[in-house]
Parts: structure tokens; C-alpha cells; sequence
């Protein structure tokens, strides 16, 4: 979970450095983060889905409101890829010019 949470961190930041740097930005460095950010996040939200979720609901007993919990997050993983989707063609088109 720690090296997750680097390797989001470190997203964030390159994609910060991105916006700072507007309207004269770094194309490669856009196409190369428009490569990752999908992968990474998929990687992330099964690794949580598969381990860290199941984990958690037998820690807490499985009551309904903790399965409740696991199922929003589970939403939220869909909406977080779908928007890392817009990134992604957004990063793409500045990339390509």
C-alpha cells in the first residue's frame, strides 16, 4: 500500500509540474504520463480490490456497513479511471501538439 501511495504521489506531482509549466509544457513528458496513468491506477485499485478490500471486510467482521464502505470505494475506482481517461486524451493532444 505505501508504494502505491508513492507512485500516486508521484503522478500527482508530475502532472502538477505540468500545469505549472502551461501553456509551455514538456510534450514527451505529457505523452509519457498519458502512458502511465491509466495502468498504474488499474494496477492500484485491483491490488486494493483483490487484497486490501477482502482484508478488510474480515478484519471488521463483514458487517454491512463496512461491505457498504467497499462498495462505494469500488464505485469511486470506476469513476477514478473513467477521469483518468479525460487526462489521459487531454495529455495526449498537448503531447501530439
Amino acid at each position: 500500500m505505501k508504494r502505491a501511495h508513492g507512485e500516486k504521489l508521484q503522478l500527482c506531482d508530475a502532472l502538477e509540474k505540468i500545469a505549472d509549466a502551461l501553456p509551455n509544457v514538456d510534450r514527451l513528458k505529457c505523452l509519457g504520463i498519458a502512458n502511465a496513468i491509466v495502468p498504474l491506477l488499474r494496477n492500484i485499485h485491483q491490488y486494493e480490490e483483490t487484497i486490501i478490500f477482502p482484508a478488510y471486510e474480515a478484519a471488521t467482521g463483514g458487517s454491512n456497513a463496512n461491505l457498504a464502505s467497499t462498495r462505494r470505494l469500488r464505485a469511486e475506482h470506476v469513476e477514478d479511471e473513467c477521469f483518468a481517461g479525460e487526462v489521459t486524451e487531454i495529455l495526449l493532444a498537448i503531447g501530439h501538439g
